[in-house]
């Protein structure tokens, strides 16, 4: 049940000081922080935390609304509404949130996941000038990952009426891969004897910041500032990257179509861990992954040919290896629709070949990149392409031999067949480090 308890800072101190040690201790030795309000908010799986920018809020009878609902206690309104009206600043106690932006109400894009110990929130109170350049309408947040999809199809309207019949779930069979969520987020509230999966967030009062510009108060200043430059600096050197590829573009050997360039843009900037892409998951931090294989393989749907593999968003860290697929792109950046008509197996020689130019015009010793972080990224890292027929890309099957997540369910006996010929699989793009292959 969704709820807000108010703490102080003793009664939770030694949790963060688990979760994140040097923020604690900074905490600790803050002047009143004893005294200073806090808020513990607890949200279950899939239920919006942001929507269209708004802060939402559990009121008294557990029912999540905006935090400016009459139902929400003026006191927890007057402490929480900062940050021009979106989340206030707060520390992620366990599991995972999805930051999304939301340009169109029928597809989201996964911008960023905060994981345990993270502090959320923090650029507006450093820059008050934030809310002149920052659209807050178009962010969203959810509790556990909403970027989230079955590898294996589960569009079949008939199965899936069987789990509208038992469970009594009212989303239709999901028609692309972008609506896997909404019927996870319902099996989640209606599967009866479920155990709880919820996200605590440790929420900040404006009283902790009010005096962030003293000297007892620099020391904390000085770590958030640390923690917001360190995590924009992909944004900082964007306009740099932007001009190298298109320097790359206008010097390609062969003219890249500018559908294919974007999607070569996606795969560095997903190697350079600013942009989301996927992995099978195997723990129950992103969603309640052992309730939901197991309502679709032992529940009335009975998917029982394939292994209930699920996939969630991911920035790459340079240890396991992503995922990414031409027609399921997670990319920031349009520039318009395909202007060529290829099949799958086309589209994905076209990327081929058009990184295997962006690599040879980077050698360019004119370019003079070489000495930059996405030279020696792209030098460290190994993109290789797949497809269901294996014969101008390899073989897709060799990515469940070579990566074992995929053979995971939260029970053996549910394990089956590699989906191979399924929406996403079917073509993908994997991408690892020449340190840290696949198989290992």
């Amino acid at each position: 049940m969704a709820y807000v308890n108010e703490v102080r800072w003793p009664d939770i101190a030694a949790k963060v000081q688990r979760l994140n040690p040097e923020l604690a201790n900074l905490l600790d030795d803050l002047p009143k922080s004893q005294q200073l309000p806090l808020f513990i908010a607890t949200y279950p799986y899939g239920f919006e935390i942001i929507n269209s920018g708004r802060f939402y809020l559990p009121n008294k009878t557990g029912n999540i609304v905006p935090l400016d609902d009459d139902s929400i206690p003026k006191r927890q309104q007057k402490a929480l509404n900062y940050n021009f009206g979106s989340n206030p600043v707060f520390i992620l106690m366990n599991k995972s949130t999805e930051l999304y932006l939301a340009p169109r109400e029928q597809q989201s894009i996964p911008y960023k996941i905060f994981t345990a110990g993270d502090i959320v929130g923090t650029w507006g109170i450093l820059d008050n000038d934030l809310s002149l350049y920052h659209p807050a309408n178009v962010w969203g947040m959810t509790a556990g990952a909403r970027s989230t999809f079955m590898l294996p199809p589960i569009s079949h309207k008939t199965f899936h009426a069987r789990l509208q019949n038992t469970y009594g779930i009212k989303a239709p069979a999901p028609a692309n891969l972008h609506n896997h969520w909404h019927v996870f987020r319902e099996l989640y509230q209606k599967v009866p004897e479920r155990k709880p999966w919820e996200v605590s967030l440790l929420l900040f009062s404006a009283d902790w910041f009010k005096s962030l510009d003293k000297p007892a108060f620099q020391p904390l200043k000085l770590y958030l500032l640390e923690q917001a430059w360190q995590s924009s600096n992909y944004l900082r050197n964007h306009a740099l990257w932007d001009f190298v590829f298109s320097v790359i573009k206008k010097h390609a050997r062969e003219p890249i179509e500018s559908h294919i360039y974007d999607i070569i843009k996606h795969c560095y900037s997903v190697a350079l861990g600013q942009e989301i892409a996927f992995e099978p998951l195997t723990h129950e931090d992103t969603l309640p992954l052992s309730l939901i294989q197991t309502a679709y393989v032992d529940g009335p749907y009975q998917l029982k040919s394939y292994t209930p593999t699920i996939m969630g968003p991911k920035q790459f860290s340079r240890k396991k290896p992503v995922y990414i697929s031409p027609y399921h792109l997670t990319t920031l950046e349009f520039s318009g629709k395909r202007t060529k008509r290829r099949n799958l197996m086309a589209e994905l020689t076209a990327i081929e070949m058009g990184l295997e130019q962006v690599r040879l015009t980077l050698d360019d010793p004119k370019l003079a990149v070489k000495d930059t972080l996405l030279y020696r990224v792209i030098a460290d890292t190994v993109i290789e392409f797949f497809h269901y027929l294996g014969l101008d890309q390899r073989p897709n099957l060799d990515i469940a031999n070579e990566d074992k997540r995929f053979d995971y369910a939260t029970n053996a006996a549910f394990c089956g067949d590699f989906p191979y010929q399924s929406e996403f699989a079917k073509g993908c793009i994997r991408i690892a480090t020449k340190k840290n292959p696949p198989w290992k």
